[in-house]
């Protein structure tokens, strides 16, 4: 389901999808273009090589769905910032000065160039440390942040207005299936 880093080749990657009608690589092509600033990924989009029609709904999929992944990103994997999050067995006896100051930290580092919650998606297992909490503290963010990331992927596809992951690669599976027969 993962395409690599595709950098300066979306155009590419994005007309050969729908050229040869495997849309499962568009979710993860889709997820990397969002983590890039709009400013590279725009001209790549409006100059696909493909009928008016065709490139309005792959414009709008993918800028409506960045919106919908960003959201996504902030509400699932920074959820651990809530109050209400369960951080069990603190060792700093779950000291709402902490969560207010790691709060604080994700606030500021949200318009970072990399996103706070991309951050944190990227890095589980260093989360809990970079804010200064105890041990068992950052073990139940970064099982946290996994699920959370899990999830998001899993919801990958309906972000960005496309069928799911099942329908997708049945769709390549059958198409696979009818190319060997």
């Amino acid at each position: 389901r993962l395409v690599s880093p595709i950098g300066n080749a979306f155009m590419v990657v994005v007309h050969l999808a729908m050229q040869t009608d495997v849309r499962a690589v568009l979710p993860s092509v889709f997820y990397d273009a969002a983590n890039r600033p709009l400013t590279e990924i725009l001209p790549q989009l409006y100059s696909l090589p493909l009928d008016e029609l065709t490139r309005q709904d792959i414009s709008t999929k993918f800028l409506l769905g960045r919106d919908k992944l960003q959201e996504e990103g902030i509400k699932e994997v920074l959820a651990f910032l809530q109050p209400t999050f369960v951080r069990q067995n603190c060792q700093s006896g779950n000291d709402s000065a902490t969560l207010l100051n790691a709060a604080r930290t994700a606030l500021i580092r949200l318009t970072d160039v990399e996103p706070y919650y991309n951050f944190c998606m990227n890095n589980p297992g260093a989360v809990g440390t970079s804010l200064g909490l105890c041990v068992n503290c950052t073990n139940a963010i970064k099982l946290h942040i996994e699920e959370a990331t899990r999830k998001i992927w899993e919801k990958l596809p309906s972000l960005f207005g496309l069928p799911d992951w099942e329908i997708l690669t049945a769709e390549e599976n059958t198409r696979e299936s009818g190319d060997i027969a």
